[in-house]
């Protein structure tokens, strides 16, 4: 008889928080984070997080990141099977990443057509960065929407990651040991990073692709998180020791209280850290936690 094929149940925890110094400048929080489906949790799942660009010429980065969001899982969607037969993965990879971008690009030329840059807004962009600012702006627009993206799809096949730009991807083993699951990119120095409004942005993507096997193979939790959350702990591993953390108050069937305290603890990691917008997605694999309440496993909204 042929065994049962092994199809991992996965939930999703996801809080956005705009930052401290956004709350004294009065900026709007420019950070986006979506999953698919809504609220049902089935494979094939999808998480994606963006983080819009600071700065006086990204004055729509905030709708730039929701863009962002909403395009990473049109392409993920739209590629899944594709990406399930794992043959001429870099070629798959460039069209994955080319349709993501130009379906990013799409969106952003549709909201120009419907609300084109007003005169205050270039003026004030030229108030607070100088006529050159402006004239990169006006000459290409898309600029004005810059944002980053990183999102992950779990099939029952395979896990596929991406990111371009800053912001982090961990991993949890079942043992609770964090990974990040792509090295920093030597691209991303001095507050500048790869972006989806560069030239050939999908030549800077970074991904990784892999066949789903029972665990303890598997990672028992997957985090996304925008670079405000890295940036407000002083140490690579203080950022990591959240991944550990959180898996041991998962096994320790405290899910309600992470979700209750979420926002409390992204907002103070902003306040005394970063000050940025920080937002986290959290990805845990419901038969890593075998002692989990599952009463406790509905998703936050």
């Amino acid at each position: 008889m042929m065994s049962e094929k092994y199809k991992p149940e996965w939930r999703i925890i996801r809080e956005s928080i705009q930052g401290a110094s956004h709350k004294r400048s009065d900026q709007l929080n420019q950070d986006a984070i979506e999953r698919f489906p809504a609220s049902v949790d089935s494979l094939p799942l999808i998480l994606a997080v963006s983080d819009g660009h600071g700065g006086a010429k990204y004055f729509r980065s905030d709708k730039g990141a929701r863009f962002a969001v909403d395009a990473a899982i049109d392409s993920l969607s739209q590629f899944q099977e594709n990406l399930a037969s794992f043959s001429n993965s870099s070629w798959q990879e460039e069209r994955l990443t080319k349709s993501l971008v130009n379906t990013w690009r799409g969106k952003v030329n549709a909201h120009l057509n419907d609300e084109p840059f007003t005169d205050e807004d270039l003026r004030l962009l030229e108030e607070k960065e100088g006529p050159a600012a402006r004239q990169i702006v006006e000459g290409n627009p898309v600029i004005a929407y810059g944002a980053t993206i990183l999102a992950v799809i779990i099939t029952e096949s395979f896990i596929a990651y991406l990111q371009l730009g800053d912001g982090d991807i961990l991993t949890v083993s079942e043992q609770g040991k964090p990974s990040s699951v792509f090295p920093v990119n030597s691209k991303h120095f001095a507050n500048e990073t790869a972006s989806l409004c560069s030239s050939n942005a999908w030549c800077d993507f970074q991904f990784r692709i892999e066949k789903v096997s029972p665990s303890p193979l598997l990672p028992a939790l997957i985090l996304l998180s925008t670079d405000g959350y890295k940036d407000s702990f002083s140490s690579n591993e203080g950022f990591r020791k959240v991944g550990s953390d959180l898996f041991e108050m998962i096994h320790s069937n405290k899910l309600e209280e992470i979700k209750s305290n979420l926002p409390g603890w992204l907002s103070e990691a902003s306040r005394i850290g970063s000050g940025d917008d920080i937002t986290l997605g959290i990805l845990y694999r419901m038969d890593a936690f075998k002692d989990l309440d599952v009463s406790q496993s509905i998703e936050q909204e």
